[in-house]
């Protein structure tokens, strides 16, 4: 059973809040129109009872089952996607084989093009069948690759050119036509299903972008059929996009940071945001860079504890892992967007 100690931490990081009302003992909180009644600590006799009334009414305000509310008190360094789609259940809530393998062929190639066979090893999956076909991924959220952000904003991507008929945003990203297929995937055997894509991110772990939920309805599978044929006439059939080349920007978050601590090339930090070149620009790439100087180590440093952007011009220059070298006046801190 879960704890009321975990459940308050939950809380305060959900965005509820203490009223500084109590009734019976407990507290009440309360985020929006909905207040709820937290029992004072664990231990006592019916625990157990006012443990299972809170999550029920926490789960109702939520519009969440409750067995997701303590999936995310005990797991706050987890990412999370929801696939959910409309499947004829056979017996006991079984459904046809097909079915079930599309789903999982498509979830598993969309995240082989955002992650690497390793960090691939670190995801979990679990199905579920109730009124929908149910699969939630977990995936942590730290490290140097988000996978879960990178894996959203490509299937933004695609679902902004589903409802404008235009595959701008997908060629300066970089998504390929075998994504698309995967996407493709998810709408069935027949491609004439409908799915929705739920994005929630750890509460433990700074992110940038909101809870979020995308709806592909009835007739996508056709849609990103013709998506993929526009990528084809772009000439973007899955070939390697020209890198960047001389003077080049980046301007995003910093996810990760080392010291090796000798040489000239010991401080290094990785920037996840936008990526420009006088060849071309990225929306949505991580790169590491060279840094400098051990201020501009230092200033990074406290950026990204301050969880603010930055901006680094430098020289396109592959070493390694090393993809920018940083001017030596070539750091700025930027003010929150």
């Amino acid at each position: 059973m879960i704890g009321i100690s975990e459940l308050t931490v939950y809380l305060a990081e959900a965005g509820w809040s203490a009223t500084g009302s109590t009734w019976h003992g407990g507290a009440i909180w309360s985020r929006g129109p909905h207040e709820v009644l937290v029992p004072p600590h664990d231990g006592m006799s019916d625990a157990a009872s006012r443990v299972h009334e809170l999550l029920l009414a926490v789960a109702e305000a939520e519009d969440r089952p409750p067995g997701e509310i303590v999936r995310d008190a005990r797991f706050p360094l987890l990412d999370r996607a929801l696939y959910r789609a409309d499947v004829v259940a056979g017996v006991d809530g079984f459904v046809a084989l097909p079915s079930g393998l599309d789903a999982l062929r498509g979830i598993q190639d969309m995240l082989s093009t955002v992650a690497s066979p390793e960090a691939l090893s670190e995801v979990l999956l679990r199905t579920t069948i109730e009124q929908r076909l149910v699969a939630t991924v977990l995936v942590p959220g730290t490290g140097d690759q988000r996978i879960l952000e990178r894996l959203y904003r490509a299937t933004e991507a695609v679902h902004t050119a589903v409802r404008t008929d235009s595959v701008d945003a997908l060629t300066a990203l970089g998504v390929t036509r075998s994504f698309c297929t995967a996407l493709g995937r998810l709408t069935g055997p027949d491609r004439s299903g409908s799915f929705d894509l739920e994005f929630r991110w750890a509460r433990g772990v700074p992110s940038v972008m909101p809870d979020a939920q995308l709806n592909f309805g009835a007739g996508t599978g056709e849609q990103l059929r013709q998506v993929t044929r526009r990528l084809q006439e772009r000439g973007q059939l899955d070939k390697a996009v020209p890198d960047h080349s001389g003077t080049t920007t980046a301007e995003g978050r910093v996810v990760g940071l080392q010291d090796v601590g000798t040489g000239a090339d010991r401080w290094r930090i990785k920037v996840d945001g936008v990526i420009t070149s006088a060849s071309r620009t990225t929306p949505s790439r991580a790169v590491w860079i060279r840094l400098a100087t051990q201020e501009q180590y230092d200033q990074a440093w406290d950026a990204h504890r301050s969880h603010q952007p930055v901006r680094v011009r430098g020289r396109w220059r592959p070493d390694g892992r090393v993809r920018v070298h940083a001017d030596p006046d070539g750091l700025m801190t930027l003010p929150d967007p």
